[in-house]
């Protein structure tokens, strides 16, 4: 998350989730990246007025089975095993939305002003550290996490 900040031109100040609000309110930093519930559960409303949307952070459910046990399953128990895993990354997927939905409501509840920008120049330019990062991975994790568009 780092090397993709970093490649977009800002600067990393790494701060202890506890002392966020703190840091936040002091102006030892100017804003800071995470899920919705962060910003909700911390109070940052009161230490910070904008939300911007920017759609980083994202989980994409992954899962992981080693290939010796993957590889030693039937067919069929693979293709029930992986309609299974489907199905939970569509709920996962739905839950987040809605609890995204939930924070996003309250924390303009609470007077934070949320921006929407135009996010494709800013994954474009994060890129090259997100492929560095995943140079290494599992074929097919890169676009998992990125989704079907980052080619």
């Amino acid at each position: 998350m780092v090397g993709s900040v970093e490649e977009i031109g800002a600067q990393v100040v790494n701060v202890p989730a506890p002392e966020i609000y703190l840091a936040m309110q002091t102006g030892q930093v100017d804003g800071h990246e995470n899920s919705l519930s962060s910003p909700h559960t911390r109070r940052l409303w009161e230490v910070q007025d904008y939300l911007i949307m920017t759609s980083h952070v994202q989980f994409p459910w992954s899962w992981v089975a080693s290939a010796r046990w993957w590889d030693g399953l039937e067919e069929e128990d693979q293709a029930l095993i992986e309609e299974a895993i489907e199905v939970a990354r569509q709920y996962g997927s739905e839950q987040e939305r809605e609890l995204d939905d939930f924070y996003l409501q309250a924390l303009q509840d609470e007077g934070m002003t949320v921006i929407e920008p135009d996010v494709a120049p800013f994954r474009e330019a994060a890129l090259p550290a997100i492929d560095r990062v995943m140079a290494d991975m599992a074929e097919g994790v890169r676009e998992d996490a990125l989704g079907n568009d980052s080619e």
